[in-house]
């Protein structure tokens, strides 16, 4: 069976490699098992997702965050490679990075393939954990504060979902487990009370972790300390893990009869989310918090999308799809462009068309990719939102939902031409980019350009069956 290898194999690799202590076998650990997790998904979406054992399970509901995880590890794993090399990082310090991924890797997966929202919760927790060493990896002092930070917020944020999970148990008055498909099919007799109070404490506490208002100011602090490589995997897809069980929790609210009360907190949460990027992204002087200050607008988006319900459902999670992929290239070539530029800061990058071509030109098209520009499908999706909002008669959800995401529009546009354009300043490094540096992000975009001329059927399927 594919599904106990995929969870045991990073466990059980990640322990000899403090004894080996071979540069070259930790990074050929990493890339087999991405081959292995791009494997399982393929193997799944052949012969069917339907597989489990015990408290896990692959199924059409999980395959499409199990296929992005999957291809996001492989983007990001050479790109991981190049900034050890640039780092020149200690023997001490590769191993922490390489065991790091394999852990962080093996929480986000587990999170997505349990069945049981209990476990889901601990997988969630322990992404935490994984991932805050790559936020201290360069151990600066604001690389300490942003680790604090990380750690204090999500874990604040957990605990109220646990309260949540508590109540959420309550309503079940022991005739249901948390099992989600147990959860679902008895939502009818749960208690309407606890399960109505249960809510907003695992909205909250989940959404911590999702990057969505009230509780995202953790977001630009750990993207902007950590390596770009991994900034590509928390945005890309740590916020999607969360967001999978939130919608899980969603689908119990819909079948319990409680859509609209669902909705009104999801739909709360998503404008919000929209708001601050809104208030802060004009005023970003750092372009890794640039990005991050995005994807908290496209998480609100995502929200959105899941609140309003039927075109904007499909939207959501192409929408869900599109920016993982879109944030991903722009966060490795972010990278790219400190490296190139020696600065995080916005106005001391200028010229990228003449310093680094290829670098220069992702970041453009990657700029076109997030901001929803044709042919990509950032714009279908936020189209289909739209089209939504004027079905159902709610103006004035369009009128804000439009003015929000042009003035994010604005502010990130001003940053990219600015850094595009204009003159190399004298201390950018002149050396010739190598194929490791712009490929896996120009395959990214690729897919995503591929999606929104002319969706390819499989992942129309995923995108349908995950939203289901």
């Amino acid at each position: 069976m594919i599904l106990p290898i995929l969870l045991i194999f990073p466990l059980l690799a990640a322990v000899p490699l403090f004894s080996l202590r071979s540069r070259r076998a930790e990074r050929s650990v990493l890339i087999v098992h991405a081959l292995l997790t791009a494997g399982a998904v393929i193997y799944w979406g052949v012969a069917g997702p339907e597989e489990f054992i015990g408290y896990f399970r692959a199924d059409s509901g999980n395959l499409l965050f199990l296929a992005l995880i999957a291809a996001l590890y492989l983007a990001v794993i050479p790109a991981s490679f190049l900034y050890l090399e640039r780092q020149k990082a200690s023997e001490l310090w590769h191993r922490i990075y390489v065991v790091a991924m394999l852990l962080f890797v093996f929480s986000m997966t587990g999170a997505v393939l349990a069945k049981n929202l209990g476990l889901f919760w601990v997988f969630i927790e322990a992404t935490t954990l994984a991932s805050a060493p790559f936020i201290y990896f360069e151990r600066h002092q604001s690389s300490l504060e942003a680790t604090w930070k990380y750690v204090f917020i999500c874990s604040v944020g957990i605990a109220i979902a646990f309260i949540g999970i508590l109540f959420l148990a309550l309503s079940a008055k022991g005739e249901s487990d948390l099992f989600y498909t147990d959860l679902i099919a008895n939502a009818p007799r749960l208690g309407r009370f606890w399960l109505l109070f249960s809510f907003p404490f695992l909205v909250v506490g989940l959404g911590t972790k999702a990057g969505v208002a009230p509780m995202h100011s953790w977001l630009p602090d750990a993207h902007s300390e950590a390596p770009s490589p991994v900034s590509a995997f928390l945005s890309g897809m740590l916020l999607n893990t969360a967001f999978y069980g939130l919608y899980r929790i969603f689908q119990v609210m819909d079948a319990a009869g409680l859509r609209r009360e669902a909705a009104l907190f999801f739909l709360v949460c998503g404008f919000a989310s929209l708001l601050i990027s809104a208030v802060y992204i004009s005023g970003a002087t750092n372009y890794k918090r640039l990005l991050a200050y995005s994807s908290i607008e496209n998480m609100g988006i995502i929200f959105i999308g899941v609140a309003l319900g039927g075109g904007a459902l499909f939207a959501a999670f192409l929408h869900l799809v599109a920016h993982a992929f879109a944030k991903s290239s722009l966060f490795i070539t972010a990278g790219n462009i400190a490296h190139r530029f020696g600065t995080k800061d916005i106005a001391g990058v200028r010229g990228l068309r003449e310093a680094d071509r290829p670098t220069g030109a992702l970041w453009g098209v990657g700029f076109a990719a997030i901001a929803g520009l044709p042919p990509f499908p950032i714009f279908i999706s936020e189209f289909l939102i739209a089209r939504e909002m004027v079905t159902q008669g709610r103006f004035g959800l369009l009128a804000a939902f439009l003015i929000l995401v042009t003035l994010v529009l604005y502010g990130m546009a001003r940053a990219a031409f600015g850094m595009y354009l204009g003159s190399a300043p004298a201390g950018a490094k002149a050396e010739p980019p190598r194929p490791i540096e712009w490929l896996p992000q120009a395959v990214l975009l690729a897919i995503l350009c591929l999606v929104g001329v002319a969706m390819p059927e499989v992942i129309r399927r995923l995108v349908e069956m995950a939203s289901l």
